[in-house]
């Protein structure tokens, strides 16, 4: 039996099959005003190409979870997803979702393709003791043109958010 689980704490997809974990993806769920519901779910509707009639953006691959049109589908946004999910994760839930789980392209159209309609979806904040871990070292990071987002170089580790005194940028996992 297929199934996906969504973990809000990890901002994770991992789908299974039977016991068997078939696919993990890294996903941005909704922020603190457009939370993404907790509980499990049935995909009820596939759409490929969508777009939403409430906020009038692209839902690629959307497989809906909640009547009030609460879908995974894949994330068009102008910085890549991976940026936004540590955004989210370690600075601020400003950069999540309106409920939605938004998906990077290729993990939205294999998770479209492989999930039937009444795919169950379990939606939790629980963390997975698989989760490394990761070190994000930024400067003078420019999101969406609006200038520098910081004024100096920091360190982003586990949830701590401090001076990074090498200054170096790119991601570590």
């Amino acid at each position: 039996m297929k199934r996906i689980e969504v973990s809000l704490e990890e901002q994770m997809v991992r789908a299974y099959e039977d016991d068997k974990l078939v696919y993990e993806f890294i996903c941005v769920s909704g922020d603190d005003d457009h939370p993404t519901d907790q509980g499990s779910f049935k995909i009820f509707r596939k759409q490929h190409p969508y777009r939403s009639k409430t906020y009038d953006v692209p839902m690629d691959y959307a497989m809906f979870f909640t009547e009030d049109g609460k879908a995974l589908h894949q994330y068009h946004g102008p910085a890549p997803l991976s940026l936004v999910r540590t955004l989210k994760t370690e600075l601020t839930e400003w950069f999540g979702s309106h409920g939605c789980v938004r998906l990077e392209e290729d993990a939205a159209r294999t998770l479209y393709e492989w999930a039937p309609m009444g795919t169950r979806v379990k939606v939790s904040s629980r963390q997975s003791i698989l989760n490394p871990g990761f070190t994000l070292n930024m400067k003078r990071l420019d999101i969406y043109g609006y200038g520098n987002l910081f004024s100096q170089d920091f360190n982003f580790t586990s949830g701590a958010c401090r001076p990074n005194p090498y200054g170096a940028a790119g991601l570590a996992v």
